[in-house]
């Protein structure tokens, strides 16, 4: 007769690692630094896009001046915007009722649902990523490909503020 277990593993328990270690979604450095840094930002107040101001050159009206020496008032024109679409990602968390109920009280190893939470966020860090450098779509996020590129990005021509 062929048994399921043998003497040793039907008195034994198995001893499981009580973390998920991730062996896929290792993000970009880059990307791992500015969202660290706070460089990259969520944006959620609405509005048609995003704009965000940008000083653009150096203020020239100023220096050094001695008695009565005239001084320029012509304000600086050194902020413009850069103009930003919306991008949205997604990435879908299920499970089954059986395997929540499966996965509680003293046989949970590791909480299914927030495993699969971070492997949704791993996911979606790992797209925008690879956004980061290659996005050309007009629904992603537009990658430094295109900012360094010597065409428009962001609403602004590429060569025009140096």
């Amino acid at each position: 007769m062929a048994l399921n277990y043998d003497y040793l593993t039907a008195t034994t328990q198995k001893y499981f690692v009580p973390k998920v270690v991730d062996n896929i979604y290792n993000s970009s450095a880059v990307f791992q630094t500015l969202l660290m840094d706070g460089k990259i930002r969520e944006y959620r107040k609405g509005g048609e896009r995003i704009v965000e101001p940008l000083r653009y050159e150096k203020m020239t009206a100023g220096g050094k001046y001695s008695n009565w020496d005239t001084f320029s008032v012509v304000p600086p024109d050194n902020i413009t915007g850069a103009d930003y679409l919306w991008s949205s990602y997604y990435s879908t968390i299920a499970i089954s009722g059986d395997d929540e109920d499966k996965n509680m009280g003293e046989s949970q190893v590791v909480n299914l649902l927030s495993e699969r939470t971070k492997e949704a966020e791993d996911y979606l860090k790992d797209i925008l990523s690879a956004d980061l450098f290659e996005g050309t779509a007009s629904d992603e996020f537009q990658g430094l490909n295109l900012a360094v590129a010597q065409g428009t990005y962001a609403g602004i021509a590429g060569g025009t503020l140096m």
